[in-house]
């Protein structure tokens, strides 16, 4: 686990801050009184060049592997954070490219111990049931290192050896020091990330707003792996292998939200076989097409949350949507509200709309807007930005995300150019195709309207 100014300090609340821009081709951290020199000459390094070695090791990587399975894009033209990245190839070929990445970054595989062969037996055999693909990235990672499968320890590659490969390779320690948002921001941070979906006709609408404690490198990813389903969303922490929001070829969506007061878990890894949060959220953007196989694939494994409590906004392109929590022997909890919505904060909504609606103002404001009704993916853009945590700095949501189910689409709109959105499509791959297929590629449409 990380320590207080790892993940745990970073997410513990999902919490908010204000961040705008002050030089083209920078993200720059604005503060009631103005930084001193030193921190804003810091501020500057760390935007302009966060990425600079992982780009140098990846380039290296793809020459190692002969191809490149990992692409990373400026996004905007006037900010390095975020940017766009394109994951493509099979399972082996990502783990290799990872293995070369984590080997130039003196990043070590762990290994085995005797004591722990029996669980990691178990585990590889989980993963053999529910998704193969992973045990084909680690023999990539593990092969770089002149390593096997069954000598590598699944447990530590199930969330520590991923998640601290990126935290150091993107320095987010740095994103957390120099722009902590209740430290330089406002009077200070709050509670945030919010999801809500709606049925408008047939046109399944889910909207997202991701908050954070401070500025942090984050990517809209497609990711096109063989055997799954080709997905696009947002990825942070570990780019490959955990998300937060997304939409696949068929029309899903997984949206997750900090789950607060007695869920909001540290738990160390079970003596059984389990699957970190934020990889199975992974896994099923990558192997489920419903919400009922979701459901399936969710109840029929362990769950592990390591750094938060979690729930998840789960909804297809058939209109169904549910939220999904655990309860605190951490066994699934499926709440599936009638009506053609879906609402979700930060407040476990196993304690019921009465208990949530009066500790929560975003969920408070958000129903009865919901139960109004939205006419189409522009309501659910005006009630994402009436449901921000503070109306007052509108800057502190990291991004606000609005999918349309039915047609695969995706529009972002990031904290520091918030009336400019950014589209993206999955074409319909008509029933039962899988990645790697080349049924369809992946289209992108920049909208521009400052």
């Amino acid at each position: 686990m990380f320590t207080s100014s790892g993940i745990q300090r970073r997410r513990r609340a999902l919490i908010v801050g204000v961040l705008t821009a002050a030089v083209t081709g920078c993200n720059i951290a604005e503060s009631p009184t103005p930084a001193t020199a030193g921190r804003q000459q810091s501020l500057d390094q760390l935007y302009a060049g966060y990425d600079r070695e992982f780009l140098t090791y990846l380039a290296n990587a793809a020459q190692a592997v002969g191809k490149p399975t990992m692409v990373v894009e400026r996004l905007s033209d006037r900010f390095t954070v975020p940017k766009r990245l394109a994951v493509r190839g099979t399972p082996q070929e990502i783990g290799l490219t990872i293995g070369h990445i984590a080997r130039q970054a003196s990043h070590p595989l762990p290994l085995v111990s005797a004591a722990g062969r029996a669980l990691n037996e178990q585990i590889i055999d989980l993963y053999s049931r529910i998704y193969p693909q992973h045990l084909q990235v680690v023999s990539g990672i593990a092969a770089v290192s002149g390593s096997s499968l069954d000598q590598v320890d699944m447990v530590q590659m199930e969330y520590d050896y991923f998640v601290r490969l990126w935290w150091r390779l993107l320095k987010y320690d740095s994103f957390v020091s120099l722009t902590d948002f209740g430290r330089y921001g406002d009077a200070g941070p709050a509670p945030g990330c919010s999801v809500a979906s709606f049925l408008v006709g047939s046109r399944h609408i889910v909207g997202r707003n991701f908050d954070n404690a401070s500025d942090e490198p984050h990517y809209l990813a497609t990711t096109e792996m063989s055997g799954t389903y080709k997905a696009l969303g947002h990825v942070v922490y570990s780019l490959t292998h955990w998300a937060v929001d997304g939409v696949n070829e068929r029309g899903l969506s997984v949206n997750c939200a900090t789950n607060g007061e007695e869920y909001d878990w540290r738990d160390p890894y079970p003596q059984q076989p389990a699957v970190f949060s934020g990889h199975l959220a992974r896994i099923v953007m990558d192997t489920c097409a419903t919400v009922d196989e979701a459901l399936q694939l969710i109840g029929s494994v362990r769950v592990w949350f390591p750094n938060e409590g979690l729930h998840w906004l789960i909804a297809d392109a058939s209109g169904k949507a549910v939220v999904v929590e655990f309860d605190l022997n951490r066994r699934m909890v499926v709440l599936d509200r009638p009506g053609p919505y879906e609402v979700m904060t930060n407040t476990a909504l196993q304690k019921g709309d009465a208990y949530v609606s009066t500790v929560c103002p975003r969920f408070r404001r958000a129903q009865p807007l919901l139960e109004a009704g939205l006419s189409g993916t522009a309501d659910m853009l005006s009630l994402m930005r009436s449901i921000r945590p503070t109306p007052d700095y509108p800057y502190r949501t990291l991004w606000t995300t609005i999918m349309d189910l039915s047609d695969r689409s995706l529009e972002t709109h990031y904290r520091l150019e918030y009336d400019r959105p950014y589209r993206f499509v999955l074409a319909d791959p008509g029933a039962s195709k899988r990645a790697g297929s080349d049924a369809f590629e992946v289209t992108t449409k920049v909208r521009l309207t400052d």
